[in-house]
């Protein structure tokens, strides 16, 4: 079997699915036709088939250019930056936002989450990416970049380009939320100086596990122990905790968290606004999101997000214009637990703004006047918890007079207020940029491409 039988084979299966991997392919030649072909073959009748159904992936570098002047001219205020190598003109990196994403992130809550996820096209790379929640909870791109890794170099051109685009907005101080990588934990500081860095509580929580051998009581325990100091809401609580943490953790705990400021990972240290965001689960989200187009030519890549975006923004745009109630609908569900929560406790008033709130263990003392609560919460998570909405019901006011305006229906319209306009062609011939022309990356060998039958070590 030949490369050219195998593309006819595989045409259907690529055109379904773009990320199936050529080993994949193979495994169900082998399964349908009984025949062992060898890698080489699989992966160049898949290059094939790819290349049938979605271009030359050398020749889409080709067309960055007129990609890039073609968005700009179309969506004023947006920002394509493109890297290549002086001598070579081949590709190295670019950074991409769009107006509509930095003015949309004007009524999002100012927290943005960065990550990278790998590209499985013919030339690979990775795609570091910032996004944010709109006031509904839901994904919103603010901006991405294009890279062969994920180094300190490329961490730092994405955050150099991204403080270039919030100079030109009336941004506030934003806080970021990110993995812990090593190279974007060397370029941060250098660029966001004086912002709020969160570390992943998640990822922060699975590496102290993997420290503890598989079946160990402390496996499971410690890990529970560091996160009641992750989301210990006071000073006092974090203490308390961290001794006991320390305690049981001996020298392996003390270790991790000799170069693990509490600023960057411990609620009641965090030095700036942080809406009780513990994790990164919405960069995965990102990385979910943009998954069908990881194996495309890097052109298809960049005009699948934009029309991907293009197309959410409009749907929610449309969605919300029927919306009736003040908060979006995930806010509003959360209000409504929180009220449940707290609806037989009992209420006594000290002053004007000033109630304390018996539980059924503790009491909390609540100012809604400086929207205080000695839980913690509402100060954490910017939003009021069931100390604070029992006591709001007392004193006779509307619960939403209390909710930060980052979680209401007005904000939302307003973030999807603005459209990423369509591109006139995206089948426009190559331009012919002279010496400017951006050429293809040396591509990546895949690590199983030799030749043999499938099936054997490669």
């Amino acid at each position: 079997m030949d490369t050219k039988v195998v593309k006819s084979i595989v045409l259907d299966k690529i055109r379904a699915n773009p990320n199936k991997k050529a080993i994949d392919i193979a495994d169900e030649i082998k399964s349908d036709y009984g025949l062992d072909v060898a890698y080489r073959t699989v992966w160049y009748g898949t290059e094939l088939a790819k290349t049938a159904l979605h271009g030359d992936e050398a020749e889409s570098y080709a067309q960055l250019l007129w990609f890039s002047e073609s968005v700009m001219k179309s969506n004023p205020d947006s920002r394509i930056a493109i890297e290549f190598h002086r001598e070579t003109h081949r590709f190295q990196r670019m950074f991409v936002t769009y107006g509509a994403w930095m003015k949309g992130f004007q009524s999002c809550r100012p927290i943005l989450f960065i990550d990278a996820t790998f590209i499985t096209n013919k030339y690979k790379g990775q795609i570091i990416a910032a996004s944010a929640k709109d006031a509904n909870q839901g994904l919103y791109p603010v901006a991405y970049a294009i890279v062969d890794s994920e180094n300190e170099s490329n961490w730092r051109f994405f955050l150099e380009v991204l403080a270039e685009e919030f100079a030109k907005h009336p941004m506030r101080r934003v806080t970021f939320i990110s993995d812990r990588h090593v190279g974007l934990l060397s370029a941060f500081p250098r660029v966001f100086p004086n912002n709020p860095h969160g570390f992943c509580f998640r990822h922060l929580m699975a590496n102290l596990s993997d420290k503890f051998p598989a079946g160990s009581y402390l496996k499971d325990r410690i890990p529970y122990l560091f996160m009641c100091c992750a989301y210990s809401r006071t000073p006092e609580m974090y203490q308390f905790n961290m001794e006991i943490l320390r305690s049981e953790g001996g020298d392996i705990v003390a270790q991790f968290l000799e170069d693990l400021p509490k600023e960057n990972w411990c609620m009641a240290y965090f030095n700036g606004e942080r809406f009780g965001e513990m994790t990164n689960n919405l960069a995965e989200s990102f990385n979910n999101w943009v998954l069908p187009l990881k194996s495309l030519p890097i052109l298809d890549i960049n005009d699948g997000i934009r029309v991907k975006s293009m197309a959410s923004i409009a749907a929610r745009k449309q969605d919300a214009q029927e919306w009736l109630s003040e908060l979006c609908s995930a806010i509003e569900k959360k209000l409504k637990e929180n009220l449940e929560v707290g609806r037989h406790w009992r209420v006594s008033r000290s002053d004007t703004y000033v109630y304390e709130v018996h539980c059924q263990k503790y009491n909390s003392v609540v100012n809604l006047e400086t929207r205080f609560c000695s839980c913690g919460e509402w100060q954490l998570y910017s939003f009021p918890c069931s100390h604070a909405l029992v006591v709001i019901q007392q004193h006779g006011s509307s619960p939403y007079l209390y909710v930060n305006e980052l979680y209401k229906v007005e904000k939302y319209r307003e973030t999807y207020s603005f459209p990423i306009n369509p591109l006139p062609s995206i089948s426009k011939p190559v331009h012919d940029f002279g010496r400017d022309a951006v050429s293809e990356p040396i591509p990546k060998i895949p690590p199983n491409f030799q030749d043999g039958p499938c099936g054997a070590h490669f």
